[in-house]
């Protein structure tokens, strides 16, 4: 009879010995992992400090876990965040670049350099032929014609010198006049060439003025302003381009 009596009494101690058991794991688990008790408490965008859910700062952020996050994670470089609380990072737009981890903006690609990507470390500087004028360029742009660019990263393009000219657009380097085709060129910034007048020669590539033949002088066309070769003064002995003295 007494056997039948102490089961209860055995029962109840395997019971609370259970009971025990379960509360020490739990409080075990909790120092263990303390996050992992409080998972469903932070949304996406915030992390777990051991008391409350922290939102993440700018320039950082908390994915959507099974276990939440003690701290946030930096954003990476070619993306920032500028705003708190978000579960992802930001991709650098088209035209501007992040080059460290952490960024809470993007950079303006600056004059001579362009992005046409996004999510990207740095800029491209404008190949020769081309220049960007303008902050957060997206493109470049070609030369006009009269005008070329030898160095790449420019924010201008350069005219074409005296005696040469530029016919094409995304020129790298000017055209010479040539003597062979008795071309010349006195202004800057052209795109073709001009012909020497009839009375004229033209010494070398390259020229900036003709060069009246002998018995002629070098002058301006009151009109076009264009250079024009003259016959000298009678009684007078021209040289070129009226260089000389009366017999």
């Amino acid at each position: 009879m007494s056997n039948m009596h102490d089961k209860p009494h055995c029962k109840n101690g395997l019971y609370r010995l259970a009971r025990l058991l379960l509360a020490l794991f739990v409080a075990w688990l909790t120092l263990a992992h303390p996050a992992s008790s409080y998972a469903a408490a932070c949304p996406a965008g915030a992390y777990w400090d051991g008391t409350t859910c922290i939102p993440a700062p700018p320039g950082s952020y908390v994915p959507l876990l099974r276990v939440a996050a003690t701290a946030a994670t930096l954003c990476l470089v070619g993306t920032y965040q500028d705003q708190e609380g978000q579960s992802s990072c930001k991709s650098a737009p088209k035209g501007s670049y992040v080059d460290t981890i952490g960024a809470t903006t993007a950079n303006l690609c600056l004059k001579g350099a362009y992005q046409d990507q996004e999510g990207q470390s740095d800029c491209t500087l404008t190949p020769k032929g081309s220049y960007v004028d303008i902050f957060g360029a997206v493109m470049v742009s070609p030369c006009q014609t009269g005008t070329y660019q030898n160095i790449t990263g420019q924010s201008s393009c350069a005219p074409a010198p005296k005696g040469s000219y530029v016919a094409v657009t995304g020129a790298s380097a000017p055209s010479l006049c040539l003597e062979t085709r008795r071309e010349y060129q006195d202004l800057i910034g052209q795109s073709s060439c001009k012909l020497a007048p009839r009375e004229a020669l033209i010494f070398g590539d390259g020229a900036t003025a003709p060069v009246c033949d002998v018995g002629y002088s070098l002058d301006r066309d009151d009109v076009t302003n264009e250079f024009i070769c003259l016959p000298c003064a009678r009684g007078a002995v021209c040289w070129y381009n009226g260089i000389g003295v009366a017999p």
